[in-house]
């Protein structure tokens, strides 16, 4: 699989995953894919309960739980990231930035094992 294709398989899944944990339609997702990591951009809104309450000062107690829900749909995610990559995944770090409406997910991987010389 070539790496734009890899990475559009990826922006395609974690958007999935995303939008069946959220209960919502997909997000607007893309993947930048290297030899040492692949990051996925999601472009998402806050649901309307997430809205009221930063409305009312919580703000952090909504960043807060996105991130700790981004960790809870870790396991799903880098399996998926795995099964299209073929790589193992050794990090996972999610980012959440609600000013802007962007979550981040970087997912670090093992090094390619080389034959011997």
């Amino acid at each position: 699989m070539s790496p734009f294709t890899a990475a559009s398989a990826i922006s395609a899944e974690v958007a999935g995953i995303h939008a069946a944990a959220y209960e919502r339609d997909s997000e607007r997702a893309s993947t930048l894919l290297d030899d040492d990591l692949a990051m996925c951009v999601l472009r998402s809104r806050l649901t309307l309960a997430e809205e009221l309450l930063v409305a009312n000062g919580h703000r952090d107690d909504v960043h807060d739980q996105r991130q700790a829900f981004e960790h809870a749909l870790a396991p799903a995610l880098r399996a998926a990231v795995e099964r299209i990559t073929s790589r193992t995944v050794t990090s996972f770090n999610p980012t959440t930035h609600l000013t802007q409406g962007l979550t981040l997910l970087t997912f670090g991987f093992a090094p390619r094992s080389h034959p011997p010389l």
